[in-house]
């Protein structure tokens, strides 16, 4: 009797051993699961980023091309009326000061119109396309687990987020630029305006 109630006791103690033995297997995969939606969780939020980066610059574009559009008017409302009261000033100095300010204008505003342009992004495939690569038979099994289709999201993310990022560089550099000469042309007018009175009213 004490032999049977010992085996009866082992095999209860290998049957609870087992499941504890899967349960720890399954952990495993769970974590790793876990890694996965993680990554994909900080992909998404890059790549959300890196598309209200794009409308921002897009909208500080346009902005500047209205900065443009106010000092240009503002540029040649004025400049008739300086020119009837120049006073000794030749009428070649305010060719010669307008020209240069209008070129960097020109350069600023042909900048900023750059950086609105819509260059051609890397999207996702053509759904039937999609479709026939992923419930083709030789797919299938591949995208029936979770970490696999995870896995096929997370570099279809990195590869659309990283061309934007490009894009959005260019974007910003194009700005860059076009701040760049505006804040010349701003500069023109002061040097042109300081000149003129110590050349000519000193």
């Amino acid at each position: 009797m004490t032999n049977r109630r010992n085996k009866s006791n082992k095999t209860k103690a290998q049957a609870k051993s087992k499941p504890n033995a899967n349960t720890s297997g399954n952990q495993v995969t769970d974590d790793e699961l876990e890694l996965y939606r993680y990554v994909l969780d900080l992909a998404t939020e890059k790549y959300d980023f890196e598309n209200h980066r794009e409308q921002d610059l897009v909208q500080q574009s346009g902005q500047m091309q209205a900065a443009f559009s106010f000092m240009t008017a503002a540029l040649f409302m004025a400049l008739p009326i300086v020119i009837d009261h120049r006073g000794q000033i030749p009428e070649s100095f305010f060719f010669v000061v307008s020209s240069i300010i209008c070129f960097f204008l020109m350069v600023s505003l042909v900048l900023a119109s750059i950086a609105t342009w819509r260059w051609k992004k890397v999207a996702l495939g053509n759904i039937t396309a999609v479709k026939q690569a992923v419930l083709n038979s030789k797919n299938r099994e591949y995208y029936l687990k979770e970490k696999n289709r995870i896995s096929a999201q997370i570099d279809a993310l990195e590869k659309f987020q990283v061309h934007k990022e490009e894009l959005n560089n260019r974007r910003a550099f194009l700005i860059h630029l076009s701040l760049i000469f505006f804040f010349f042309a701003i500069g023109s007018v002061v040097i042109s305006f300081t000149a003129s009175i110590i050349m000519y009213m000193l």
